[in-house]
C-alpha cells in the first residue's frame, strides 16, 4: 500500500494530537483528481486547526491546510490530466476534507483551477488564499458599482495577509485614502491633571497639513511639576497610493508651572 508523509490531526481524550506521520493512499477521501502537493501556506485558520484553539477541524483524522499548488498525478476529471499544474483555495479542505499539509491530496476537479501562466507554484502560494480573498473583495466592490471616485477605501487589519494584499490591489486599481481620513486621539491624564477634552477627532484639530497635525487642549492641574499624559492615536498613513491604518501610543510630557497669586490691592480709606 502506497504511503506519503503528512501532518495529521487526531482526536484525543483531551483535545487533539498533531504529528508528522505516514498516511496511506487508501485513507484519502473521495475525489476525481489526485494531486502531488508542492506548496501550501499557513493561514490563520490553519493555525487554529493545528493548535485546536477553535473548532475548525470537523472530522478526524484530518490533514490540515486550506490551499495548495501542485501537479496532477492522476485524474478522471475531463478538465485535468496527469502533469497539469493546478491551484486550490478553500472548498472545506483542512476542515471537512483532507487538506494540503501532505505530499498528496485527492479532491474534486471542480475545486481546482489551472496554475495561471507566468506564475510558479511557489508564487501562487505566496499570494495564497489571503491574496485570493483580497481580490474577491475588490471584485465584489466593483461588481456593486463602487469606484475610486466615490471616496476613500479603508482597509482594516492592513498588516495581515488579506489586508496587505488588499492595499496593493486597491492602489493598483486607483484607490486612495484622502486627507480627510479619520484621525482619533484618546488621552489618559495622570492623577491631579484635568483635560478640557480627552477624546479628540479630526474636528478638534487646531492645525493640519500633509506632514503634521496639532491639537490645542487646555490642561489644568492641582499642583505644579512635570506630568505625563498617555495618548493613543489612530490615523491613516499614506505612501504614494497605498494607505494603511496606524495605531501609535505616545507619552506626552507636560510641565505645569506654579500659579502666581494675585496681590490684593487695598483701597485707601477716606478721611
Amino acid at each position: 500500500m502506497a504511503k506519503f508523509k503528512a501532518i495529521v490531526v487526531e482526536k484525543a481524550d483531551k483535545g487533539q494530537t498533531v504529528s508528522l506521520t505516514e498516511f496511506d493512499d487508501a485513507g484519502l477521501m473521495d475525489g476525481d483528481v489526485t494531486v502531488r502537493v508542492g506548496w501550501s501556506t499557513i493561514n490563520y485558520k490553519d493555525g487554529l486547526a493545528i493548535t485546536g484553539k477553535a473548532p475548525v477541524v470537523r472530522r478526524f483524522p484530518m490533514i490540515p491546510g486550506i490551499d495548495f499548488a501542485g501537479t496532477v498525478e492522476s485524474s478522471s476529471h475531463p478538465d485535468f490530466k496527469s502533469g497539469d499544474a493546478v491551484v486550490l483555495n478553500g472548498w472545506g479542505t483542512g476542515e471537512t476534507h483532507l487538506g494540503a499539509y501532505g505530499e498528496k491530496a485527492r479532491v474534486k476537479g471542480d475545486w481546482l483551477v489551472p496554475l495561471p501562466e507566468g506564475l510558479t507554484a511557489a508564487q501562487a502560494m505566496a499570494i495564497g488564499t489571503a491574496g485570493y480573498t483580497a481580490m474577491l473583495a475588490l471584485l465584489a466592490i466593483e461588481r456593486h458599482g463602487v469606484r475610486p471616485d466615490d471616496g476613500p477605501a479603508v482597509v482594516t487589519g492592513a498588516a495581515g495577509g488579506v489586508g496587505s494584499v488588499a492595499i496593493a490591489l486597491l492602489a493598483k486599481a486607483g484607490w486612495h485614502v484622502n486627507a480627510e481620513a479619520p484621525i482619533t486621539v484618546a488621552l489618559t491624564p495622570p492623577a491631579g491633571v484635568t483635560l478640557a477634552k480627552a477624546k479628540l477627532t479630526r474636528a478638534d484639530l487646531a492645525h493640519s497639513s500633509p506632514d503634521a497635525a496639532r491639537f490645542d487642549i487646555p490642561v489644568s492641574a492641582t499642583e505644579a511639576g512635570k506630568k505625563t499624559i498617555n495618548a493613543e492615536a489612530r490615523f491613516v498613513l499614506c505612501q504614494e497610493q497605498a494607505c494603511k491604518p496606524v495605531k501609535e501610543t505616545l507619552a506626552l510630557a507636560v510641565d505645569v508651572a506654579p500659579a502666581v497669586a494675585a496681590k490684593e490691592t487695598k483701597k485707601p480709606k477716606r478721611k
